[in-house]
């Protein structure tokens, strides 16, 4: 199965009602969705992912799928 690089896994999820980063357990405050989203489709998509197709916009998708993550490291 090819894994799509239009698609990258951001390291935010769905926790008790809210989108939580998952370096720090954190609540994320600012997101930039796209249109209708995030719409928890059929109560599985608990991930955000960035999408290039929506212009970079975040889309929530169950957190089964297989995508390329971003991430970010001290120097």
């Amino acid at each position: 199965m090819a894994i799509s690089i239009e698609q990258v896994w951001i390291g935010i999820h769905l926790k008790d009602g809210s989108w939580i980063s998952s370096i720090d357990d954190q609540l994320v405050a600012k997101f930039n969705w796209a249109l209708d989203e995030p719409n928890n489709q059929d109560n599985m998509e608990h991930c955000a992912i960035t999408d290039i197709r929506v212009e970079w916009r975040r889309l929530d998708v169950p957190c089964t799928t297989e995508i390329c993550a971003v991430c970010e490291i001290d120097m």
